[in-house]
């Protein structure tokens, strides 16, 4: 039960590069960032997944999906399409490992914007779905 956790953690690992981080200063988060954190950031989360079993129901694999996301104000978009071009050339066909777990393969299926308006202010969210084939 524990791969969303494990594709988490490859997701944030593979992003914490200062390629990344210098443009996306508000760091990568799990969920939601804290109040008062700095844009743009970087969103993290688990959206799906199934079990992928042989013949004999063991499971062999994961197959999740996760949103990663950058957001900050409307204004910033060119920075923030810059940080999702930086994230999605460090994620797209990656492997690796992480937390007792190995990910077979990550590659993004879909955009993903979305404008929201926060205390009055509008908010560009921009990023993508990614699948993580992750082995326990």
């Amino acid at each position: 039960m524990m791969e969303p956790i494990r594709g988490i953690s490859y997701l944030v690992q593979t992003l914490n590069v200062s390629a990344f981080t210098s443009v996306c200063i508000g760091g990568i988060w799990r969920g939601a960032a804290p109040n008062g954190t700095a844009y743009p950031v970087c969103i993290v989360q688990y959206q799906a997944g199934l079990d992928v079993t042989g013949s004999n129901q063991t499971r062999l694999w994961v197959d999740g999906t996760y949103i990663v996301k950058v957001a900050g104000p409307a204004d910033t978009v060119g920075t923030l399409a810059s940080a999702m071009d930086i994230a999605d050339g460090l994620l797209q066909k990656s492997s690796g490992t992480s937390e007792g777990g190995t990910i077979m393969t990550c590659v993004r299926e879909k955009p993903y914007q979305l404008d929201e308006i926060v205390d009055g202010q509008r908010f560009t969210n921009l990023g993508g779905f990614y699948r993580l084939l992750i082995h326990s």
